[in-house]
């Protein structure tokens, strides 16, 4: 019988999932043998449930699997996902930079269950965890997420939609040109880089808020999937608090963990 004594929280999904895609790209470069994402840890499958190349799917627990990208082939994705499946229901996690991404996700929670979604949680608004929304959204599948994700979304995006790249990276080339030193200029200049990653995904995509927020004061929040149950937190995450960038971390973020009855 699987041993649930340590039960995952998202924490240690996140974790996990960014160790086996460090492993997944090691692979590509190393033999298989010797080579081990979570030793001794037998809920996680060593075949992937499917393999897009820019992310695949694997089980890591029974009802858990994780939806881990590979940013060298594609930023479908971008971010680490998964989903949690139940008796009577399932849960999505992430609506990841573009629909391609959200839809490879829910193709795969197909391919191991038919039961209805309950949900497709953002665990914070970032433009890699919230792009792909507008595709949950054309199938019915409500979006839940921090009570404040959706104003966030709205306070910066539509903004830069408006834009055009060359004057939402002025501000960030100034920097560059006024640096004092090298190290100053090398930082200024990756910071162009990140934000021009930033705007592009944004600039392209179709917004889809959240349509469920969830109240940070009436977490914890318990979820019955039907033998799996599901709890939302919040925590201090690395969202912001203010209207300047880069920001501080906040309560703007949503975790999850579960039991099993």
């Amino acid at each position: 019988m699987t041993d649930f004594s340590k039960p995952f929280s998202r924490r240690t999904f996140l974790a996990g999932t960014s160790s086996l895609g460090a492993f997944y790209a090691a692979t590509k470069l190393a033999p298989l043998q010797g080579l081990d994402p979570m030793p001794n840890d037998p809920r996680i499958s060593q075949t992937p449930v499917v393999d897009k190349g820019f992310a695949l799917v694997r089980k890591i627990g029974n009802g858990v699997y994780a939806t881990i990208s590979d940013r060298r082939k594609g930023l479908q994705t971008r971010s680490n996902g998964g989903f949690l499946v139940g008796s009577d229901a399932a849960l999505l996690i992430e609506g990841f930079q573009t629909p391609i991404g959200a839809s490879f996700q829910m193709d795969a929670l197909r391919m191991v269950t038919q039961v209805p979604v309950r949900a497709a949680i953002n665990t914070h608004y970032h433009f890699d965890h919230t792009l792909g929304n507008s595709f949950y959204g054309g199938a019915g599948v409500p979006i839940w997420a921090h009570a404040k994700s959706a104003s966030r979304m709205m306070e910066f995006y539509p903004k830069w939609q408006a834009e055009d790249l060359a004057t939402f990276l002025a501000p960030w080339e100034q920097r560059v040109r006024e640096a004092k030193t090298d190290s100053q200029r090398e930082h200024a200049k990756s910071d162009v880089e990140g934000m021009t990653g930033m705007f592009t995904p944004v600039a392209q995509a179709v917004l889809a808020l959240p349509s469920h927020p969830l109240d940070p004061a009436k977490m914890p929040m318990k979820i019955d999937l039907g033998g799996l149950n599901v709890v939302l937190e919040t925590y201090i995450g690395h969202t912001d608090t203010r209207s300047d960038y880069p920001r501080p971390r906040s309560k703007h973020r949503v975790y999850w963990r579960f039991t099993r009855k």
